[in-house]
């Protein structure tokens, strides 16, 4: 009885000092701004002016410089850089700790991957050349909520420089970072955000590693032709390299059941995996994770941000109690405008 007790105090006297670093991390957000790599002579300083529209069919829909078009939502996110509180919105602060202090309860690591704006890695195709310097620092928008998280003890991963650096290096390997007139990226991006997440992953979780004769591999690589979701008046091409399995005896990208990582999400979790809609099969997110772990994630997405991905692994965990059973890992990845302009970020009821 007096071990149980211990245990318990410990435990509260444990979740006391989280919530305490949790509310500091908010209250101080700004000091690891370096952390993102933000240029702080800057910080809160005038930015370049985003552009009108080049076409003003669509409010919703933003055209930029040699066809390329942007969400007008993840634009207003970006502006949200020019606030000079600098602070983040606690509500999302909390809801994601709260997330990570349930997840942790139950022996499961969180790492949150917001996927970098297409309009910041795509600047310039936004800005004129003569702005591009000044408009880095756009990425203070996403940037301060990462630091905050960081700071409250959240696993987060940010990728926003990777994806930049890649765009200088698009006329060598082919399809570019994001695609043209669509709001998601690329295949090709979707297998390099897998491999930074298993790299990252790899560092403090490499038990989760379990390739074998089994595990997924890449396929042939094969010509698309897509319509985007910002416009579909120009048909864009790229290429795909689909996950399959390694014999026809095996179900390609067959999750299983005592998976030991969920991949939850939007629609960037979906797009070139699921088809229809989504583009493509096979040649996604969760299908590339698949082959860097060795075994396929158990997919939680839903489209229409990352609420409803929330909303959903709770409504599973509730219905199946041995869906959590094996995990280890839950892998949580939306928009980053989404930390400003996605549905309100309120606190959920978790199952116990």
């Amino acid at each position: 009885m007096n071990i149980n007790r211990n245990h318990k105090n410990h435990q509260a006297c444990f979740n006391s000092i989280r919530e305490l670093i949790m509310l500091l991390a908010v209250l101080c957000c700004l000091c690891p701004l370096a952390a993102s790599g933000l240029d702080q002579s800057s910080t809160n300083s005038t930015l370049p002016t985003i552009p009108p529209s080049l076409d003003n069919t669509n409010p919703s829909y933003h055209m930029g410089n040699n066809g390329w078009w942007f969400l007008s939502s993840e634009l207003k996110h970006l502006q949200t850089a020019t606030e000079t509180t600098g602070h983040p919105d606690n509500t999302v602060i909390s809801a994601i700790g709260d997330f990570d202090k349930y997840l942790n309860s139950l022996g499961i690591q969180l790492l949150v991957v917001p996927i970098p704006e297409k309009s910041l890695v795509r600047m310039d195709q936004i800005l004129p050349t003569s702005d591009l310097q000044a408009g880095k620092n756009y990425s203070q928008a996403t940037g301060r909520y990462i630091s905050a998280l960081s700071a409250a003890g959240v696993d987060v991963l940010d990728l926003s420089n990777q994806l930049i650096a890649e765009v200088a290096s698009e006329s060598t390997h082919g399809d570019p970072v994001y695609c043209k007139n669509d709001s998601h990226y690329t295949s090709r991006t979707a297998n390099l955000i897998a491999t930074w997440i298993c790299e990252h992953v790899k560092k403090s979780m490499p038990q989760l590693i379990q390739n074998n004769d089994a595990s997924p591999i890449l396929g042939s690589k094969k010509e698309i032709t897509i319509q985007g979701d910002l416009c579909q008046k120009t048909p864009e091409t790229l290429q795909v390299v689909e996950v399959t399995s390694p014999t026809s005896s095996l179900t390609p990208n067959a999750t299983p059941k005592d998976s030991a990582m969920v991949l939850m999400g939007d629609s960037h979790c979906l797009v070139f995996s699921s088809g229809g809609d989504m583009l493509a099969k096979g040649a996604g997110l969760p299908d590339y994770l698949g082959m860097e772990f060795g075994t396929m994630p158990t997919l939680v997405a839903q489209r229409g941000g990352a609420k409803n991905s929330r909303i959903e692994f709770i409504r599973k965990s509730r219905k199946n109690k041995d869906f959590l059973g094996n995990v280890k890992l839950v892998v949580w990845c939306f928009a980053a405008r989404e930390l400003t302009q996605g549905d309100k970020w309120s606190p959920l009821q978790y199952p116990r």
